[in-house]
């Protein structure tokens, strides 16, 4: 039988965990892509954006 313990060792490791660099790389891209986005006065498409600086 499992006791309380268990439960709240996975709700730490949960809170502890570190964010992959996937994750994180991604997370940067959305909101990079949402800043163009909002820079371009929420317009869509390539062609649209294109004269949008990158960074």
């Amino acid at each position: 039988m499992y006791g309380p313990w268990r439960a709240e060792k996975y709700l730490l490791s949960i809170q502890t965990k570190k964010e992959s660099k996937t994750k994180r790389e991604n997370r940067e891209l959305t909101d990079r892509i949402r800043k163009i986005h909002t820079e371009s006065k929420q317009r869509y498409g390539a062609p649209k954006i294109r004269h949008m600086p990158y960074a």
